[in-house]
């Protein structure tokens, strides 16, 4: 298995509930085009684990191999927590494929989604597909209130405006 685990994530002794070890992503990163290392790691994108799942997706983006793309476009529209999700937008970023559009662009349009809208932002602008740029000239004009959440003192006004303008730079935009 290219997922080495010790216990749970929940036991104590754990550091972390799962780790992919650093030597067997340099060797999957080198064989990814000789071997197929990749449907391996998209069938632990459906673990019962999250910490699993996580790792799973950070080295999938690691790999960058479009093959990956559809299940790790599935884990995106099913995933609810957004330190996964946007692991998720991250790896497809790195990836940039342009089945990935439509869906980070459906993230664009979800206020509760949020606190991932910097990492969907740029991973269009790596992307580069000239689909994004409505949308990203759409959140650029929303308010900081939009980012305030009540429970925290935190924004990512700050954060989303910065990559949205980087994003819309790549793609060749100008404002």
């Amino acid at each position: 298995s290219v997922i080495q685990r010790e216990g749970t994530y929940w036991e104590s002794d754990s550091t972390l509930g799962a780790y992919i070890h650093p030597a067997t992503l340099l060797i999957a990163h080198d064989l990814a085009s000789t071997i197929s290392i990749v449907e391996p790691f998209c069938k632990e994108l459906k673990h019962d684990e999250y910490m699993v799942r996580l790792v799973t997706a950070k080295a999938l983006g690691m790999i960058c191999d479009a093959k990956s793309v559809p299940s790790l476009i599935r884990l995106l529209k099913k995933e609810g927590d957004w330190a996964l999700k946007g692991t998720v937008v991250k790896a497809l970023g790195k990836i940039g494929d342009s089945r990935a559009v439509t869906p980070l662009i459906k993230i664009l349009g979800n206020s509760k989604e949020s606190w991932n809208h910097p990492a969907v932002a740029k991973a269009l602008g790596k992307i580069g597909d000239k689909r994004a740029v409505k949308p990203l000239l759409k959140l650029l004009k929303n308010k900081a209130e939009y980012y305030f959440r009540p429970y925290s003192e935190t924004s990512v006004y700050n954060d989303v405006q910065q990559a949205t303008l980087k994003a819309l730079n790549r793609l060749g935009h100008s404002n």
